[in-house]
């Protein structure tokens, strides 16, 4: 159920009507039962696409980014994305900055509407409270709980907004960013770390709050390094006692003074100019 059934519901109710799922699962006919099924796996494969999209276009609006203006909050917004998906994408970024992510969406000519996912150091609700009322006309409104919330206000507003949610996590924090306690799902072994793998943990999502998406540690050489996008580490990345050189990334990462480290990582997948690779995501290293 969670796995196979639960996403393809989750689908439905993002893009279009959560009623086709509620149908599937009620209805005494086989033959609209698989009818529904199947429009729920189209729902499914229509989110991952529009996930995938909307994560790289995301990606590439942080690359641009000042590392000193955006390091306590990330605000993001794009005309083209889809409101269903944002809360998806803001707890991916979560997860890879460590930091508040609100991603908006449009919403009817002159709104946008956000979803922001939040980090234990930082109570959301309390903190868009405060914003609230100290800027009385920024945000038409909001909801939530300590580590999720939706939002929404003008768009002419997204700017002034995003510099006053940095701001005041910025407070909210005293000024110190928060240092992330990391649970690991354990080592692998070097035949363990593989593409395949990678798509296996992939097609278990979507991973979220209680739900985390598994981290994994080893001892590796680092074998080249280099800074791309002026803030992002670039890495090649060997097991020790292994042959096989992986890449890696690691976000908002400096180069690294030695030779071999133990690095918490993430099997993810990379597509570049039509070729799929695995890539480690580097979460920590030591």
């Amino acid at each position: 159920m969670g796995f196979a059934v639960g996403p393809r519901l989750n689908a439905a109710g993002r893009l279009s009507d959560i009623s086709r799922g509620i149908k599937c699962l009620l209805t005494d006919d086989i033959n609209d039962a698989r009818r529904y099924a199947a429009e729920l796996e189209q729902f499914n494969q229509a989110r991952k696409a529009q996930q995938a999209l909307m994560q790289e276009q995301a990606q590439a609006i942080i690359d641009t980014q000042s590392v000193e203006t955006d390091k306590f909050a990330l605000s993001l917004f794009d005309a083209s994305w889809h409101e269903g998906i944002v809360g998806i994408v803001a707890g991916k970024l979560k997860e890879d900055y460590h930091c508040p992510v609100a991603v908006f969406a449009q919403s009817g000519e002159e709104f946008i509407k956000g979803s922001i996912r939040s980090i234990p150091d930082v109570h959301i609700k309390d903190l868009l409270d405060l914003i609230d009322r100290e800027n009385p006309n920024l945000i038409l409104k909001f909801g939530g709980h300590a580590m999720a919330a939706g939002l929404s206000i003008r768009k002419e507003n997204f700017a002034v907004f995003k510099k006053v949610f940095n701001d005041f996590i910025q407070a909210y924090l005293n000024n110190e960013l928060p240092k992330a306690e990391l649970l690991t799902d354990g080592r692998l072994e070097a035949f363990d770390i593989t593409l395949d793998n990678a798509q296996l943990v992939a097609d278990s999502g979507p991973w979220g709050q209680g739900f985390e998406e598994p981290i994994f540690y080893g001892d590796f050489e680092i074998v080249t390094q280099r800074i791309v996008g002026e803030k992002h580490l670039k890495c090649s990345l060997k097991l020790v006692g292994d042959n096989i050189v992986h890449d890696g990334i690691a976000f908002f990462q400096a180069p690294i003074d030695k030779t071999t480290a133990q690095i918490a990582y993430k099997l993810s997948i990379n597509e570049w100019q039509g070729k799929t690779n695995l890539q480690l995501m580097v979460e920590q290293i030591k």
